[in-house]
């Protein structure tokens, strides 16, 4: 794309993802951004991932939630707010296996998810493999031994009434 348009690669990449300080100018930047559009340039997301940090993914992980019809509510909720953040969610189910929840897991984090939700059907508790410190962890319709403070699960009382 920068022989095309003639302009140094260093270039083509401070437009293509607006980074401040170019000093091109905005004839340059319509033609970079025409020739982008003509060639149907997609950026590389694995490429822009080791610049940021971050993978743009969340992992969800749920016993049986993804096979349950009753549960499509909280898919569908995860999936909406992924979108509205650009976030590709990730989707895995276990079965209620520890084998599979760990292999998902270890599945997930060779992936380098920027969050990761637990869900599961019933609520009950959940043994939540190792992870990373940093890393960001939801449970939904559960609580964890391990004391994961960000829990979202039923209120026993109204639920009994």
């Amino acid at each position: 794309m920068a022989a095309r348009v003639g302009i140094s690669i260093t270039a083509v990449s401070m437009v293509l993802n607006d980074r401040p300080g170019a000093r091109l100018s905005a004839d340059s930047a319509r033609r970079i951004r025409a020739a982008a559009r003509d060639l149907e340039y997609v950026p590389n997301s694995a490429a822009r991932s080791l610049r940021v940090g971050k993978t743009g993914t969340i992992g969800f992980i749920s016993d049986s939630v993804a096979v349950t019809r009753f549960a499509s509510a909280m898919i569908r909720g995860v999936t909406d707010v992924a979108d509205q953040h650009e976030l590709a969610v990730l989707i895995t189910e276990t079965g209620g296996s520890r084998h599979r929840l760990d292999r998902a897991m270890r599945s997930l984090l060779d992936r380098r998810p920027d969050g990761v939700i637990f869900a599961l059907m019933g609520a009950k508790e959940v043994d939540v493999p190792r992870l990373p410190r940093e890393l960001p962890v939801v449970l939904v319709n559960a609580i964890s031994p391990s004391r994961i403070p960000r829990c979202c699960r039923p209120s026993s009382r109204p639920g009994g009434r």
